[in-house]
């Protein structure tokens, strides 16, 4: 199908958008190394999650297909490795860039043979004295087998030769120190990796190196879950162990310092089980931790200086209770410009409130340290029956799951794993008040996670509402997820994957049938489900006018004519990370639903998720003032194109960035409901 684009090349295009933001000379240098952590850690995660899934899939299946582009599995990952070669070459062009901004501040990232003689010897130094103690250095031979290799951690590997003997040596790096600081008043460092490959000769001083490489070996993280649900096994003991489990899974990828003789190629190829394609030359850290440890030697001057203006949330409703506001008016918060304390009281309120019965919430996320999680565990211990619903799964946070998992158990909370087989990804809460024999529900539901530190990081919605009805529905979906049985009728609720991947289908077949006159506005981090898409299509076909903001994956390819004409995708990438879900059907804004889900196949039909409508005519005005900054937005916008590539924006007669914005203009928006016009009037624009 030619309006279909392959998912991982569409995300690896993405990323590059990440990464173009680190070379981008508007962003202070700082936020421009930060991009660049980014984009280092996209990239990880990408080979440690997709890549690790597609080699699965190919040893099993090696004829399976695309199912979107009927790409050949194998075909696809060769394309996927090309695109990474080249990707590494913009990587390393970036980062020498950043180097040189960092010297242009007088901050010198520095090879050892950059130094001058004094301070070569200051570094010998501290490796005789202070990095060599804490090496474990090995050779590989008979009694010393080949190791493990951790996943993402360096080594310097050497070919070693003692008398007609040739042999392999390997020197795991620390990972506590990163960079070494060169003593005196000048910002000064030297990567304690070069360091140490400068005088490894010094650790393996009884033999003649013959060649050394710095080297990092990516393993896949896509642990299956299928096998955990026994009835006689407690899942988060299963988890335990499956996380023992992703330390040990096969090598994707290995990158490595320089080029290497056959001879070493060799060796890592018979060691590793990886093949040569999977070989990458990266001139760049491997690690993207190095930023970090540069951050924590600066001044607050100088961090302040280099560093974007900082951005305070709006305080809203810092004077009002929350349960008597909610019973007279819906609420929507909008992070990060929006603080989440108005949530948070809502809880505590609750944990205090006589006449509180009940709170249940589903958890996907937390912070380190989180809120939520005092409120929930106060709230049981006032007495008030407390249901959580914790997904273990969530990647890359199990640890963090099961730790307060078992906090709030023992605390008292009903503490639930979700459904067999479907991972728990809504983002629910909902409070019951009995009061003069009356019951009241009070229901929030987010785009994002209860994560108080991301709240000021990623774009989201949270409505809060004590419409009886969204109320009723949530505590259905409680239910039904305690019952496991899902298979539930909602009256406004919209729950993956029973009801709401039909709903959306019915919304957009409703736009199709008016022609020329539909209208529909999607925002999401990622479009893949083709059935979804396939709609759209027809919708396109139809005349309906389609407007997309997609951060990410988009398998939807926009402006093909005959096809998809009347599509136009944009992607935001900018200071906060767009992470809002908003569904918008009607030219006047008919029907609008936000939630936890990106119209994805696993998000429609392998996951709990939840959207709710927006009732309000207030909320849905702002929502529609809200996207049309996002449509002016050419700076920080990127629309893609018939290829799927990214492509600039026109300029238009405003330069506009929607998240600088929001920023500026926020402690002008409604302070009370009948200021919702406030962007219209400054953009003099007309929303369709």
């Amino acid at each position: 199908m030619t309006y279909m684009q392959n998912r991982d090349i569409s995300w690896l295009r993405f990323n590059l958008r990440v990464l173009e933001q680190a070379e981008n000379q508007l962003n202070p240098l700082l936020e421009r190394l930060k991009f660049f952590s980014i984009a280092t850690t996209n990239l990880d995660e990408f080979f440690m999650i997709r890549m690790g899934s597609l080699l699965d899939i190919a040893l099993v299946k090696p004829d399976a297909n695309d199912s979107r582009t009927k790409l050949p599995i194998k075909k696809q990952i060769q394309m996927i490795y090309d695109f990474t070669r080249n990707y590494y070459l913009k990587h390393e062009y970036v980062y020498q860039e950043l180097i040189q901004s960092l010297h242009q501040k007088n901050i010198f990232i520095l090879k050892p043979d950059q130094l001058d003689s004094e301070e070569k010897k200051i570094i010998k130094t501290y490796f005789k004295s202070m990095i060599f103690p804490l090496l474990s250095p090995q050779v590989i031979d008979r009694v010393h087998p080949f190791p493990h290799l951790e996943s993402k951690k360096e080594h310097i590997g050497v070919l070693l030769k003692s008398n007609d003997r040739t042999m392999f040596g390997l020197v795991p790096i620390p990972s506590n120190d990163i960079l070494f600081r060169l003593p005196g008043e000048s910002l000064k460092f030297v990567f304690v990796k070069d360091i140490i490959y400068k005088y490894v000769d010094l650790i393996f001083d009884m033999f003649k190196i013959e060649e050394k490489v710095a080297f990092t070996v990516t393993r896949n993280a896509d642990i299956q879950m299928d096998d955990l649900y026994e009835d006689s096994v407690d899942i988060r003991i299963k988890m335990k162990e499956m996380l023992k489990k992703r330390k040990r899974l096969a090598a994707v990828r290995l990158e490595l310092s320089s080029p290497i003789s056959k001879t070493f190629h060799d060796f890592f190829i018979e060691k590793l089980n990886i093949q040569s394609y999977q070989f990458f030359h990266v001139n760049t850290p491997h690690t993207h931790h190095f930023v970090s440890s540069l951050k924590e030697t600066m001044s607050s001057k100088l961090l302040q200086s280099l560093s974007d203006t900082p951005f305070k949330p709006f305080k809203r409703y810092t004077n009002q209770a929350m349960i008597p506001t909610l019973l007279n008016k819906d609420m929507i918060l909008t992070f990060p410009y929006d603080e989440m304390t108005p949530f948070l009281r809502l809880l505590e309120e609750a944990a205090k409130d006589p006449f509180v019965r009940s709170i249940k919430i589903t958890i996907y996320r937390l912070a380190r340290r989180a809120k939520i999680v005092d409120y929930l565990i106060q709230s049981a211990e006032n007495g008030k029956e407390v249901t959580v619903i914790i997904e273990l799964k969530a990647r890359f946070d199990e640890q963090n799951n099961i730790d307060y998992s078992e906090k709030l158990e023992a605390a008292g909370c009903h503490v639930m794993y979700g459904i067999e087989g479907l991972k728990i990804h809504s983002k629910l809460c909902v409070i019951t008040r009995q009061i003069k024999g009356q019951i009241q529900y009070f229901t929030q539901i987010g785009t994002g996670n209860y994560n108080e530190v991301t709240a000021n990081l990623y774009t989201d919605f949270s409505l809060m509402t004590s419409h009886q009805g969204i109320g009723q529905d949530a505590i259905k979906v409680f239910q039904s997820i305690s019952l496991s049985q899902y298979d539930v009728s909602y009256a406004h609720l919209l729950v993956a994957p029973e009801t709401l991947k039909p709903k959306i289908l019915s919304l957009i077949e409703h736009e199709s049938s008016k022609g020329h006159q539909g209208y529909i506005v999607l925002k999401m981090n990622a479009l893949t489900d083709v059935d979804i898409i396939e709609a759209l299509v027809k919708a396109s076909k139809a005349g309906v006018q389609i407007e997309m903001f997609v951060r990410g994956v988009c398998c939807l390819l926009p402006g093909i004519q005959g096809e998809t004409d009347n599509i136009r995708v944009m992607s935001i990438v900018g200071r906060f990370l767009e992470h809002s879900r908003l569904f918008i059907f009607g030219k006047n804004y008919e029907e609008v639903y936000l939630g936890s889900s990106d119209l994805m196949t696993r998000n429609t039909e392998r996951r709990i998720e939840i959207l709710t409508p927006v009732n309000d005519t207030n909320l849905k005005m702002y929502l529609k003032n809200y996207i049309t900054v996002l449509k002016k937005d050419h700076i920080d916008a990127k629309e893609i194109n018939w290829d799927g590539s990214h492509v600039a924006i026109p300029n238009q007669s405003q330069d506009v960035s929607s998240q600088v914005y929001m920023m500026q203009h926020y402690d002008k928006m409604h302070p009370t409901y009948k200021k919702l016009n406030w962007i219209q009037k400054i953009l003099k624009i007309k929303t369709p």
